[in-house]
């Protein structure tokens, strides 16, 4: 195997070695294909705890294959297995990266290898960074529910008989390779919503969890912003989001859970204007990702029976078809 040199170091003598072995795996497999090696995250910015994983961003040359996205995803299993530290790898293609710009790509990666195309790539408009961000919540909320179907808002606890109401199910692997319940799902699923805000009330661009939390008391400061706060100092920094022994602060833990339900129900109910806005936007695609995500997040309210319908009446026969089904499963749940 050749040997690496990385360009910067996490600072952490053993992340460095599992990224050099992991860049000479990926290599090997995809010779004079990657364009360069980039760490996102805690690793990235300094911030790593305990139980932080390693998140690697790797960019092809030109664009990126089915077939290649496949055998990445298959090399990315086999280095799992290499290190005591969860692995997060994503591959990217340079041509995606040109094409629809990107906000966290530029910002808060640490290339470690390769050639940087960073000042190459267009900073993706608000608009386009506030659509992500106001979609991506609800693919949190459901893996912390255990992915089901439909969502029916408002949102009961994961497991509501637990002691932390499920916010402690997802497992974690420690950097000494331990495995533990925690709560990273607790942390994501109050910081990406008050991201998504951020980004739809501040028109601000948010990169790391350290920047959401400085960024919502500034351009927000509501009812919430000291449980965002709270959220990331106590269960990230201070208890490495496991779950603590102390009973005070489980205690406060349970608090915790509790206050961030309610803010999930807070998001979503804001969730629900958007996506009645969205149903009048002039894209199509739009229009159908809403009536679609409409039929996952069920909202018992007449008002958005009543938009669905009015939606209905597009020329679009797969926005009609899609606004059948999804009034269909309102039917479902009200039966």
């Amino acid at each position: 195997m050749t040997n690496i040199s990385l360009i910067a170091s996490t600072g952490v003598e053993k992340v460095d070695a599992i990224a050099c072995e992991i860049i000479g795996k990926i290599g090997e497999s995809f010779p004079g294909r990657i364009r360069g090696y980039y760490l996102e995250g805690s690793y990235a910015d300094g911030t790593a705890v305990a139980t932080s994983d390693i998140d690697l961003r790797v960019v092809f040359n030109g664009s990126l294959t089915s077939d290649e996205r496949q055998e990445f995803a298959q090399i990315s299993d086999e280095c799992q297995k290499i290190t005591s530290i969860e692995l997060g790898m994503t591959a990217d293609s340079e041509e995606a990266l040109f094409r629809i710009g990107a906000v966290r790509f530029q910002k808060g990666t640490l290339l470690i290898y390769g050639e940087d195309i960073r000042p190459l790539v267009p900073i993706k408009p608000i608009d386009s960074y506030t659509l992500d961000s106001m979609h991506f919540p609800y693919r949190l909320l459901t893996r912390s529910r255990g992915n089901p179907e439909v969502l029916t808002f408002p949102l009961d606890y994961p497991d509501p008989d637990g002691e932390f109401y499920g916010c402690d199910r997802r497992q974690m692997r420690a950097s000494d390779g331990t495995i533990h319940y925690g709560t990273k799902d607790l942390v994501l699923n109050v910081l990406c919503p008050a991201t998504a805000l951020i980004a739809l009330d501040a028109g601000q661009y948010v990169v790391t969890k350290r920047e959401c939390v400085i960024q919502y008391r500034k351009w927000i400061n509501d009812e919430w912003t000291a449980l965002v706060e709270d959220i990331y100092e106590q269960c990230r920094n201070h208890w490495n989001y496991r779950v603590p022994e102390a009973e005070a602060d489980r205690k406060q833990l349970r608090e915790f859970c509790k206050s961030a339900l309610a803010f999930e129900n807070y998001f979503l109910w804001r969730y629900k204007a958007f996506l009645l806005a969205e149903l009048q936007h002039p894209e199509e695609f739009r229009q159908l990702y809403a009536v679609k995500r409409l039929g996952q997040i069920i909202y018992p309210d007449q008002a958005v029976k009543l938009a669905l319908e009015n939606v209905k009446k597009s020329n679009s026969p797969e926005i009609q078809l899609t606004v059948d089904a999804t009034l269909q499963r309102y039917l479902s749940i009200s039966g």
